[in-house]
């Protein structure tokens, strides 16, 4: 909680990127802790409600929307 607290004081806002679904996972672990302890924006990337499928696994990261060129978008754009 630390280490993630500090990093949110200094960067203004949090991008998690789940290879899993996103309900129940490591973002929203995130989003509770900066709720009560430093409130910023906080971005989650992961699967969404839906059944994994058979695919290399670079296939399955840009069909997911977690592909490396996805994130450095997000990056980028400010999400």
């Amino acid at each position: 909680e630390e280490g993630l607290i500090k990093s949110a004081k200094k960067t203004g806002k949090v991008l998690v990127v789940e290879e899993h679904q996103l309900a129940g996972g490591l973002g929203s672990l995130v989003s509770e802790v900066l709720s009560e302890h430093h409130p910023v924006k906080v971005k989650k990337i992961g699967v969404r409600d839906t059944f994994g499928e058979s695919g290399t696994y670079e296939e399955l990261l840009t069909k997911y929307g977690i592909s490396e060129e996805t994130i450095i978008k997000e990056i980028l754009h400010g999400f």
